[in-house]
């Protein structure tokens, strides 16, 4: 068995407690990774993971994370908005030119079906959408990892 200075111990012990914190944060954003609700994948791949020299930094970037995570009301549209037409044909075979449609307090959006197809529907509100709380769940599950972590990497202080 190898002796330590007392700096020396304490170097090797923060040393050690870091390596934990950052496999239990690996764990955590395995987690994360897996527990992500993923539509676009645009939320999946907002999150990150970085190590830092007092632990770890996980962030989920995209701008509605918050709203998946936590869920919310629903939340009504407030100002115009417009929306660019293409020309094109009707199946009636009548032509029609482009043009700018308005909306005052509404928004249309796009939704793609199952088919692949694509529809637009006006809507007045964004709906009320419940928590995934995917991110929470990551850390619960993945916080107890903290304590078998500590424990391997302080049994390799032994050595």
């Amino acid at each position: 068995m190898e002796f330590y200075s007392q700096e020396e111990l304490i170097d090797a012990l923060h040393n050690a407690i870091l390596a934990s914190i950052q496999n239990t944060g690996n764990d955590i954003f395995e987690l994360m990774q897996q527990y992500t609700p993923v539509r676009t994948g645009v939320l999946k791949k907002s999150e990150s993971l970085e190590n830092t020299s007092s632990g770890i930094e996980l962030k989920v970037d995209a701008p509605y994370a918050a709203r998946v995570e936590a869920g919310g009301p629903a939340i009504p549209f407030k100002g115009v908005f417009r929306n660019k037409v293409k020309a094109h044909i009707k199946s009636t075979g009548t032509k029609i030119r482009s043009y700018t449609r308005i909306y005052k307090d509404q928004k249309p959006v796009t939704f793609k079906i199952n088919t692949g197809e694509s529809i637009t529907r006006v809507l007045k509100e964004v709906p009320a959408q419940e928590g995934r709380f995917f991110l929470a769940r990551s850390i619960n599950e993945g916080l107890p990892n903290l304590v078998h972590n500590m424990g391997k990497t302080l049994k390799e202080l032994e050595k």
